[in-house]
């Protein structure tokens, strides 16, 4: 193989790794936010 070739092949698995498991990363963060920020909040308000 070539190195462009490799270089592409590079390219597209890490273009592939960004739009399969990106996603899902923000995904969990955002239920993990919208479940511990309330958490937090109350005991604050509660403290």
């Amino acid at each position: 193989m070539d190195v462009v070739m490799l270089s592409r092949l590079q390219f597209a698995a890490a273009t592939m790794f960004h739009f399969l498991f990106v996603p899902l990363t923000l995904k969990i963060m955002l239920i993990v936010v919208l479940l511990f920020v309330p958490v937090v909040l109350a005991y604050q308000i509660w403290a």
